[in-house]
């Protein structure tokens, strides 16, 4: 209990934000690469039309999901451009999933593929460019605070305690 209160104390919230944002924007890109994969399948013809909708209709919701809780995260954190980056594409995917059409319907699949694939394209680009900002911003702040001459707090170690002099 002892060694998991003191590595609590001295976790740096900051960096943990960039880790988990950098996993769930991880985790958005592979479902956006998945979903382009398969309707390139389609194309194909290596998988029926049935097989892509219950394939790809499993990850939208999650995906819908993942993003939404990374918005939010950005919006506690106190990220404003980050959370004003997200919002767009956190409000396009709530207009979609009340208005119920964020599903693939097997039927309309062929007709609805061209859209689905420039909507898949620009959802991986948008993914690619966050990680990239995510990852930029991780950079910089351990850079900043542990590879310079010393804490940006002079009266503060790097654990983020006060220095002691004995």
């Amino acid at each position: 209990f002892c060694a998991c209160a003191a590595l609590f104390a001295i976790m740096d919230w900051e960096v943990v934000l960039w880790v988990v944002s950098l996993l769930m924007t991880a985790a958005l890109i592979f479902s956006a690469v998945f979903c382009l994969i398969s309707y390139t399948d389609l194309e194909s013809d290596w998988v029926n039309p049935i097989d892509l909708s219950r394939r790809v209709n499993a990850f939208l919701l999650p995906e819908y999901m993942v993003h939404g809780a990374l918005t939010t995260l950005m919006l506690l954190a106190g990220q404003w451009l980050e959370f004003i980056f997200n919002l767009p594409l956190l409000i396009w995917n709530a207009r979609n999933i009340f208005m119920g059409n964020y599903r693939i319907d097997a039927t309309q699949v062929f007709r609805q593929l061209p859209a689905q694939k420039k909507i898949g394209f620009v959802k991986l680009g948008f993914f690619m460019l966050l990680f990239f900002l995510f990852l930029y911003r991780l950079v910089y702040y351990l850079v900043n605070n542990y590879l310079t001459t010393g804490p940006k707090n002079p009266a503060m170690n790097f654990a983020g305690k006060p220095w002691t002099t004995k």
